[in-house]
């Protein structure tokens, strides 16, 4: 009985999902894009929030 509570404890905290500080950019014209377009597209996100800075949370 102590076994099964264990694992039944150990499934339940590793299902916790990790909260990173982290960007995600998703293509939401689902079309084939280059390198070249993501980073023109940072570019243009970083000159109208700023930059993230590492060890901070993102700006909504």
């Amino acid at each position: 009985m102590k076994r099964l509570g264990f694992i039944a404890a150990l499934l339940i905290c590793s299902a916790i999902p990790a909260h990173a500080d982290t960007d995600v950019c998703n293509n939401m014209l689902k079309q084939q894009r280059g390198d070249d377009a993501l980073h023109v597209d940072s570019a243009f996100c970083d000159a109208q929030l700023g930059a993230p800075q590492n060890g901070t949370a993102t700006s909504a």
